[in-house]
């Protein structure tokens, strides 16, 4: 249990142990906790600008680059209705569902072709498509789950009553849809930023996924804030099938 209390701060470097390590692969979790008020930090104007660099009017829109060597990071699939983010260099490549908790669904070393993450028989779900055929609030995660990597916040293990609110399995923002930004695109280095709110809780989780070029390593930097007005415990974990 995390406690997210106002002006709390904990840095936690390689607070997992490395995921695969056997010469050819190496999964490297480096997570910065921030747990703290949104209304306790500084407040911090910046105009937009245009290429013409006017204050107040909206940068200009651009394309994803469409490199063939090097690192690559792109948001412009969809797998099973899902928009899908791929990110990858020479060695790795990585496949995340942004629609479904922005789960790291697939993990290949690509000159061994080894995926290191274990997939349902049934495979993807999207939970706007699919009705579960059960009510029950272990289940309703359950026939969605796919296998992979999930980031687990608030709520870790079995259904629950947290504060008034009803939680289910893992819950909750292992199931929402994620926004995703590209924030780094070039031939040596990829990043892509992801972030969800809650539902029934006021945490916001935001993780940021980079690949470096000739590199096996994955980085993961995550970052949890209670946005209340109060202190809240939270669950925060990494479930990896």
């Amino acid at each position: 249990m995390k406690e997210c209390a106002a002006r709390s701060r904990t840095v936690e470097l390689n607070t997992m142990p490395t995921l695969i390590r056997d010469g050819k692969s190496d999964v490297r979790l480096e997570r910065v906790t921030e747990l703290s008020r949104a209304d306790e930090r500084p407040r911090q104007h910046i105009p937009l600008t245009n290429r013409a660099g006017v204050a107040g009017r909206r940068p200009a829109m651009h394309y994803e680059g469409e490199r063939t060597y090097g690192c690559r990071v792109s948001s412009a699939w969809t797998y099973r209705g899902l928009r899908t983010v791929v990110l990858e260099n020479e060695l790795l490549r990585v496949i995340v569902l942004a629609d479904k908790g922005a789960d790291v669904y697939s993990f290949v070393h690509k000159s061994s072709d080894t995926e290191f993450l274990w997939r349902t028989p049934w495979g993807v779900r999207d939970p706007s498509k699919f009705v579960p055929t059960t009510g029950g609030a272990e289940n309703t995660w359950l026939d969605v789950y796919e296998g992979g990597w999930q980031t687990v916040v608030p709520h870790g293990g079995y259904p629950s009553t947290v504060a008034g609110a009803e939680l289910g399995l893992h819950g909750e923002v292992s199931t929402l849809p994620w926004d995703v930004t590209a924030v780094e695109d070039t031939p040596d280095r990829v990043s892509a930023t992801f972030k969800v709110r809650g539902y029934r809780t006021p945490f916001a989780v935001e993780k940021t996924l980079s690949l470096e070029s000739g590199s096996a390593v994955l980085t993961v930097n995550e970052t949890v804030t209670n946005e209340a007005e109060e202190d809240a415990d939270a669950v925060w974990l990494q479930h990896i099938a």
